[in-house]
């Protein structure tokens, strides 16, 4: 009987040991860059009311754009893409995936009273040159955004 005790306390013991977890937050899982800083961290959107666009730019280096653009049945039509960013100096440097390919766009920019400004120095998507300014916003997807200003 002594033993089968001392079996049923070491079982528990065990038992407890590989079935409970520790207690992080889900941002524990993301590896943050301590190059980014802070101040880039968030949503920015450009809207020029026919293509709006949001970058999403995450801590850990992350980032996702989203544009929309309405289709000839006058329909807005989203589109969502992954990928990385990084900053060297006054750089922002952007790889988004797609189309199975990642293409890069370098940008210098610049971050004042929640507007961020990029100068598109890479052309892979754009005319080299281009400035454009996003606004810092709340929404996380073009969708809401979309939703709320009908």
């Amino acid at each position: 009987m002594k033993h089968i005790k001392i079996f049923y306390g070491i079982f528990t013991i065990l038992l407890a040991t590989l079935t409970f977890t520790g207690c992080t937050s889900d941002n524990d899982n993301e590896h943050t860059n301590p190059d980014i800083p802070r101040e880039i961290v968030g949503n920015w959107i450009y809207d020029d009311s026919r293509e709006p666009e949001i970058y999403s730019f995450k801590k850990n280096g992350d980032v996702i754009f989203q544009s929309a653009y309405i289709d000839y049945d006058d329909e807005w039509v989203l589109e969502y893409i992954r990928g990385t960013y990084r900053i060297s100096g006054k750089k922002l440097i952007i790889t988004l995936e797609y189309d199975d390919k990642d293409y890069e766009d370098a940008y210098n920019y610049r971050i004042k009273d929640d507007k961020l400004t990029l100068n598109d120095e890479s052309g892979s998507g754009s005319v080299n040159g281009s400035f454009i300014t996003y606004t810092r916003t709340s929404y996380e997807s073009l969708e809401d955004y979309l939703e709320y200003e009908d």
